[in-house]
């Protein structure tokens, strides 16, 4: 059985385009054009699979993507999730994991294939060693057809409580969407053949834009006059 089969995808059609770990070089939201330099997946002790795409613009600034591309075991292993209305029923509606979408999105924007999940294979991956404290040869299960191929993202800058230190703000800037690297358009837009979104979306999302979904650091550090807070509730993937 590969890496994949045990996941139960719904064919919902990706989501709609919505205007709505971090390296030193990439320090505002904005447009970014990168290349994939390495791509490969994993799985969480609760049965959740996820993808890890590291990225590398011209400049050397560096990004990273992890992305939850199925529900853990508890909830099914799905691709994706049921919507609930207020009171926290199911409305019977269906809805892809925001991270399968885009992963699936960038897998046709590479490939022009339409399907479930990438083809996997085995292979090395640097990936960093605490212990060790650099970067070592890993075997993972990587899709060959993605790295070193050129992608564009629309990146959100965005402020939380750091992991380690819960009192002090941290950095990082998430992937919001994958843009063709030629056109700057998003896979629904080729699909459509509409233009415009990525224009739309930087100009709602400034380059001083800033996602503040901190807690406890907001009781020491005072908010920025810029700073946006967009955070959202949604149940665990997990």
């Amino acid at each position: 059985m590969s890496f994949f089969d045990d996941i139960e995808v719904e064919k919902l059609g990706l989501d709609e385009d919505k205007v709505g770990g971090s390296f030193a070089k990439i320090d505002k939201t904005g447009f970014y054009n990168m290349t994939i330099e390495k791509a490969y997946v994993g799985e969480y002790d609760s049965g959740a699979k996820y993808i890890v795409i590291g990225l590398v613009g011209d400049d050397k600034a560096k990004l990273s993507f992890r992305g939850i591309v199925s529900s853990g075991r508890e909830k099914g292993c799905k691709s994706y999730y049921m919507v609930k209305d207020k009171s926290g029923n199911e409305t019977g509606e269906k809805r892809n994991l925001p991270d399968y979408s885009k992963m699936k999105a960038l897998d046709e924007l590479l490939t022009s294939k339409d399907r479930a999940y990438p083809a996997l294979s085995t292979g090395l991956v640097d990936i960093y060693d605490k212990d060790l404290k650099k970067e070592v040869p890993t075997e993972k299960l990587i899709i060959s057809e993605w790295i070193g191929k050129p992608v564009s993202v629309l990146v959100k800058k965005k402020l939380e409580d750091d992991y380690n230190e819960p009192t002090k703000p941290r950095e990082v800037f998430e992937v919001e969407h994958f843009l063709d690297s030629k056109t700057g358009r998003t896979r629904n837009e080729i699909v459509s053949g509409k233009t415009g979104f990525k224009e739309k979306w930087l100009d709602t999302y400034k380059e001083d834009f800033v996602n503040d979904v901190r807690n406890k650091t907001k009781n020491y550090v005072a908010s920025e006059s810029n700073t946006s807070s967009e955070s959202t509730t949604e149940d665990s993937f997990f």
